[in-house]
């Protein structure tokens, strides 16, 4: 029932107007508009990119594996690792980026990237005839370069103490594996192993002075001790 605020009568809900004098009880339901939010078809059409960009990925993979096998008597060259670990790093680069990106996960995307671009110069390395140029001075400056990128970005978002200590402090520690490869001879060359060695000491080192107490507070609450 409706009450007709001037005849102070209740009114049949099936009525529009009051039958007494004619006042608009409500509006009609034609004229009623309800706003419903659009569906995020962008979000579907995304989604499906994505799906049929990891098919064409892993179809390249597969298809360069093969295709390497059976031309191995023609022509023994190990290329379709190298191509396999190219076209992965384009696939996870590419939809890291298109599908969702997060200012939060970033020193997890570097992170990633680093392990990504290490096993990728490995692998061309050993199948071009493992020159050892890979351990020698790849792996170090791509572990300063990404620390360095690393620590700039979480100072410029002041994010380094709520989301990317662990990560900070796993690259610099990653800086100090090529000194270690070197005191194991599996490196030759030392100048870029101290260079890195280097790097990740001075940052510790420069977090400790800039801010000890909250890097110490951030460790104990992660690792509790």
């Amino acid at each position: 029932m409706t009450k007709c605020i001037r005849c102070q009568v209740d009114v049949a809900d099936n009525h529009l107007n009051c039958p007494l004098c004619g006042i608009k009880l409500r509006e009609s339901i034609k004229d009623t508009h309800v706003s419903y939010p659009e569906y995020p078809q962008i979000a579907k059409r995304k989604k499906l990119l994505v799906k049929v960009w990891t098919f064409v990925t892993i179809s390249i993979i597969v298809f360069s594996l093969a295709i390497n096998a059976l031309t191995w008597k023609v022509k023994p060259i190990g290329w379709s690792p190298i191509l396999s670990i190219a076209v992965f790093y384009i696939w996870f680069l590419g939809q890291d980026l298109y599908q969702k990106f997060n200012i939060n996960l970033v020193a997890k995307t570097l992170w990633n990237n680093y392990l990504i671009l290490t096993v990728f110069f490995l692998i061309v390395d050993n199948v071009t005839g493992y020159g050892k140029w890979s351990l020698n001075f790849v792996i170090p400056f791509l572990g300063i370069a990404t620390g360095f990128i690393m620590t700039l970005w979480s100072v410029k978002n002041k994010s380094m103490w709520r989301d990317d200590i662990g990560y900070i402090l796993l690259i610099l520690g990653v800086n100090v594996l090529p000194f270690i490869l070197f005191l194991l001879k599996a490196v030759d060359v030392l100048w870029p192993s101290i260079a890195s060695l280097l790097y990740g000491v001075m940052t510790v080192v420069g977090i400790f002075i800039f801010s000890g107490r909250r890097l110490l507070y951030e460790l104990q609450k992660r690792f509790h001790f």
